[in-house]
């Protein structure tokens, strides 16, 4: 695509022969790849002021693009922000977010979701006794 102000140019005409801007669109794709997102902010530490911004910029949209995914949301005093996905099989990934803004907190939610093919497809292991599948439970930290 063609970069515009940051922005990602498809190429697809859309209806009236506008173009169909490529923005965000991984957000929508979410629930296809991740099982559960969490975010765990302080609602009045300096620390926990991007992760609020994320929550009031983007949960609207991210549940609406997405309504079967859950989105845990959970304030607590002071405590270090995070956001955390669970992948396949109950693989968790937890990245801390101190001080982030809600851009960046965007972008790590985003990687999260770009490594779920790729940690989703190693979830899933064999028993010995060459039949059933146990689930691996593990935190990526």
């Amino acid at each position: 695509g063609v970069e515009w102000s940051g922005v990602e140019w498809s190429g697809r005409v859309g209806i009236g022969g506008l173009g169909v801007l490529n923005i965000m669109a991984w957000r929508g794709r979410l629930s296809m790849v991740i099982e559960e997102i969490r975010v765990v902010y302080c609602p009045k530490t300096s620390t926990s002021q991007g992760t609020r911004e994320f929550l009031k910029k983007e949960y609207a949209d991210v549940k609406a693009l997405n309504p079967t995914l859950p989105f845990y949301i959970r304030p607590a005093h002071n405590v270090e922000p995070f956001v955390a996905v669970r992948y396949n099989r109950g693989i968790y990934e937890k990245h801390y977010v101190s001080d982030q803004s809600s851009g960046q907190i965007s972008l790590t939610l985003k990687s999260l979701a770009e490594k779920a093919p790729e940690i989703n497809a190693k979830s899933s292991l064999k028993d010995d006794s060459g039949g059933g599948i146990i689930p691996k439970i593990a935190y990526i930290i």
